[in-house]
């Protein structure tokens, strides 16, 4: 990441007053962890609504025919019901009720950010695995939390978080 940084020549009373506050920053930075925390949450928005970043693998069609209310999706010359198309083209993926997306929340304090969702399913939907009755299905991972499957930070996730460490630091400067 390439800043710009301007060069100052400070007197002493300057420099004290730099330092202190960056001091104070670095001992209670509360304020940037909430921020952060708020760059947690909009990245997870943004994976939803780009259906992953990278994409996620497709839904089933088991999913699919789900969601199209199973066979009375179909007319009875095997064609799919004009609402079933609606459904069909609008299907979005862990957003069938937006309970998942709704229970995303954050939390901060001196030291943290954390982001997580508070659905009995999102562990599974985050880290795929298997899952049903005498757990045959295969759940693949849709991580839409901003950290992978194998819980390293998302490149999206971490040049915002990134940024905002940086903002905050170089206002405590100011």
């Amino acid at each position: 990441m390439s800043e710009s940084f301007k060069t100052l020549t400070v007197g002493s009373e300057q420099f004290e007053r730099t330092m202190g506050a960056i001091g104070r920053f670095s001992r209670r930075p509360r304020l940037a962890m909430r921020d952060m925390a708020a760059v947690l949450e909009d990245e997870t928005e943004a994976n939803l609504a780009a259906e992953g970043r990278p994409k996620w693998t497709a839904l089933s069609e088991a999913t699919k025919f789900k969601r199209i209310g199973g066979s009375k999706g179909y007319k009875k010359s095997g064609d799919l019901t004009k609402r079933s198309q609606r459904v069909l083209e609008e299907m979005k993926m862990l957003q069938d009720s937006g309970l998942l997306a709704g229970s995303v929340h954050s939390r901060y304090g001196d030291d943290y950010s954390v982001v997580g969702a508070a659905r009995p399913y999102a562990r599974i939907q985050q880290l795929g695995g298997k899952a049903g009755k005498g757990r045959k299905v295969t759940i693949p991972a849709r991580p839409y939390l901003p950290f992978t499957a194998d819980f390293k930070l998302q490149p999206e996730a971490e040049k915002a978080l990134l940024k905002t460490g940086m903002d905050h630091l170089r206002q405590s400067a100011e």
